[in-house]
């Protein structure tokens, strides 16, 4: 990863915070690093794992639904 590309996705994360960085603002498809974009992907599987465990064993919901 390019020094500056990770600058970029910092700045990002520190605005926008880590989780709505990666899986609601950008894709970061301009940054040519596959271990980058591996990593970005596990971190949203295990989030998204994470939540469904914690939603199944307290049986709510993190967001109720309107």
């Amino acid at each position: 990863m390019k020094k500056k590309d990770a600058k970029k996705v910092l700045a990002v994360a520190r605005e926008e915070g880590m989780l709505y960085a990666f899986e609601y603002y950008s894709g970061f498809e301009e940054i040519d690093d596959d271990r980058f974009h591996q990593l970005r992907q596990d971190f949203l599987d295990a989030n998204k794992e994470l939540r469904k465990y914690l939603e199944t064993e307290s049986g709510e919901l993190l967001h109720q639904e309107e």
